[in-house]
Order: structure tokens, then sequence, then C-alpha cells
């Protein structure tokens, strides 16, 4: 899992911007280990890793308010998508 990790973050982080990319990365990667790794203790990888992906898929992405979304979380922008589509329609 770590292999493919770092595949795709460096994959991810090449070309313009790659200083500002792993300030990103670093970022995540603390919020993930105070949050979720330092808290728990796992006795098999499998659950480090389904803990893990739990965490990003309910709590990181969302949960978390994101400076992009004027500091929402994800559900609401959708709550508010959701609702101007419903008003749309009337």
């Amino acid at each position: 899992m770590r292999e493919k990790a770092i595949d795709l973050l460096s994959k991810a982080c090449q070309g313009r911007g790659i200083a500002w990319k792993m300030l990103l990365l670093k970022v995540f990667f603390k919020s993930l280990k105070t949050e979720r790794v330092y808290k728990n203790e796992y006795l098999r990888r499998i659950d480090a890793e389904m803990s893990i992906i739990k965490w990003i898929e309910t709590w990181y992405n969302r949960k978390r308010r994101h400076s992009a979304l004027n500091y929402k979380t994800i559900s609401e922008i959708e709550l508010e998508i959701i609702t101007n589509k419903q008003r749309d329609l009337t």
C-alpha cells in the first residue's frame, strides 16, 4: 500500500508547483498520523489499512472544511447543489 501511495504521490508532484504540493502532502500525512494512526493500535496490517481508508473517506474527504470551498465541507457543498437543483426544477 505504501509503495502505491508513494508512486501516486510522486506522479502528482511532477511539474510546476512541486513545493506547494509537497507542503499539502505533509499537512495531509500529519493529520492522518495525528488523527488516526497514533490514536489506535493495530494488530494486523489490514486493520490499519482499513482504518486509514475509513478515516480518509469519512472524515478527511467529507467533514474537513476546505479553504477552496469557502471553508465549507464537501457535504455542505453537495447539499447546496442539490437544494439549488431542486429549486431550479420547481
